[in-house]
């Protein structure tokens, strides 16, 4: 018999990424939006196909400056703004105000805007447990900043049936221990080669995986000691005197299986987004 598996299904989520792709109507899906930059290409199909969508304050700047015509504007309005507001500019707020967009000000030097913004989305749905959320630009930038994301992630990722962290190339998941195997399914076409399992949270003993080139068994992990970076996905068995080159895949499915008893771990993947 199989061991019980917990399911991460990237393929699902990452779908409205992929040209004509759509995402699976049966769950929440919810977009929460970081201050980036990075508002383009495949960044508004994942934010016409949510449920929700949440911005940070900083972020309402970069979706405003995305379009040049308050017309425009109108057709891509997200659901929430929320933050302590001393990063939107005042001109963005204005805009905002007169519209059906809801302005929530929060001041809490104890959270951050992106914690705010999750808290929220929790409060907010009837069933949070069974949405996903997407958490769009919250790499780059100072380092103390995307170490304060990390802490979110790891804090909110049990509110939620996933929460995925991300920009065009780049994701992030927080793997919580459990006594079952986590299987992760992946789109090779959008996701990959390479990937990382990292101890961030403290040292890590007994992790395992398989699906990788370079799999661990029942190792133990920890800053100063082993940590699994520049991994690859094992799509097919390695070529001789190739062991540092991706290979390339035979299908675009791929299924990565990761186990840690006892302490939660940083799985990272290289994505290709337009």
């Amino acid at each position: 018999m199989h061991p019980q598996t917990h399911s991460h299904n990237h393929a699902a989520l990452l779908a409205p990424a992929k040209p004509a792709g759509s995402r699976d109507d049966s769950k929440h899906f919810c977009l929460v939006v970081n201050n980036t930059d990075s508002a383009k290409g495949c960044f508004w199909s994942f934010f016409q196909q949510s449920d929700l969508v949440v911005l940070t304050d900083g972020s309402a700047n970069r979706v405003f400056d995305s379009f040049s015509t308050p017309e425009e504007r109108m057709e891509w309005l997200p659901d929430v703004i929320i933050g302590d507001f001393d990063s939107i500019r005042p001109e963005v707020k204005d805009f905002y105000a007169k519209t059906p967009v809801q302005l929530v000000p929060l001041v809490c030097q104890d959270t951050t805007d992106l914690e705010k913004a999750l808290n929220f989305v929790e409060q907010r749905l009837d069933s949070p447990k069974t949405a996903d959320v997407l958490l769009w630009g919250a790499f780059g930038g100072r380092v103390d900043h995307e170490f304060g994301v990390y802490n979110v992630l790891l804090k909110y990722t049990p509110s939620f049936s996933s929460v995925l962290m991300l920009d065009h190339e780049n994701l992030a998941e927080v793997i919580n221990p459990c006594q079952h195997n986590h299987e992760l399914q992946l789109d090779l076409s959008l996701q990959g080669p390479h990937c990382g399992i990292v101890p961030l949270f403290g040292p890590a003993k007994n992790v395992s995986s398989r699906g990788l080139r370079w799999n661990l068994e029942k190792s133990d992990l920890a800053f100063g000691g082993l940590i699994s970076t520049s991994n690859l996905f094992d799509t097919q068995p390695p070529q001789e005197n190739s062991l540092d080159k991706p290979t390339e895949a035979t299908s675009m499915d791929h299924t990565v299986t990761i186990s840690t008893p006892d302490t939660s771990l940083l799985m990272t993947i290289e994505l290709k987004l337009d």
